[in-house]
């Protein structure tokens, strides 16, 4: 029979109380690849690049880009950036609006597609006029368009690839709003496995140091 000296026992109970650890570390690497950003981030302004439209005003179909090289989105169609004052926007004063009378507006994701797209949507003073549609970069679209009714604000989140965002408007009387504007381009496959390295990491030295 094996004799196990106190100290091989405790070697061996070191060994033991790592694994669940480890177990847990492999998990939280998958799920991180898995979904990417989606899972940490939960609001417009929580996501990589965000615009409130705050003293950002436009004409009409005059197109205009918010965000950073490689992360560029592109505002455009029959739409405009403007002061609607306090009672249309959904914060501040400020929000891009789409015209009347079947007008459409296009949020295009220039340099790599969107991983999530969240904003608030209103359809202003029209019961029923706002539609909004998400195609994925080969131009299919992604689930089912989403229609918003009155002027209450309503939260949207729209999980992709996302390629470019289609507003319609079917009303001919009241504009209909977007505000705070957020979103986050897919990740390279390399800095997605940087970031669940990372995570893994971070976890380890915390479980080490509570053993220590």
């Amino acid at each position: 029979m094996k004799f196990e000296g106190s100290r091989g026992r405790s070697q061996i109970a070191a060994r033991r109380s790592r694994r669940p650890c480890s177990s847990l570390a492999t998990w939280v690497l998958g799920l991180v690849i898995a979904l990417g950003p989606t899972m940490l981030l939960a609001a417009p302004a929580d996501q990589d690049v965000f615009e409130d439209f705050e003293m950002l005003s436009t004409a009409y179909g005059v197109p205009f880009q918010i965000g950073p090289s490689g992360s560029r989105a592109e505002f455009g169609g029959n739409a405009r950036s403007s002061d609607v004052g306090a009672f249309r926007a959904f914060s501040g004063t400020y929000a891009w609006s789409v015209q009347n009378a079947a007008a459409v507006g296009t949020i295009t994701f220039l340099d790599a597609p969107a991983s999530v797209v969240e904003f608030y949507a209103s359809a202003g003073s029209n019961p029923f006029a706002m539609t909004i549609e998400a195609f994925d970069p080969d131009g299919i679209l992604i689930g089912s368009p989403i229609d918003v009714f009155g002027s209450a604000w309503e939260l949207q989140e729209i999980t992709g690839p996302v390629g470019h965002i289609e507003v319609t408007n079917s009303a001919a009387g009241d504009e209909v709003y977007i505000d705070d504007f957020g979103y986050s381009p897919v990740p390279e496959p390399g800095h997605a496995l940087l970031q669940g390295a990372a995570l893994v990491a971070a976890l380890a030295l915390t479980g080490w140091r509570r053993r220590g």
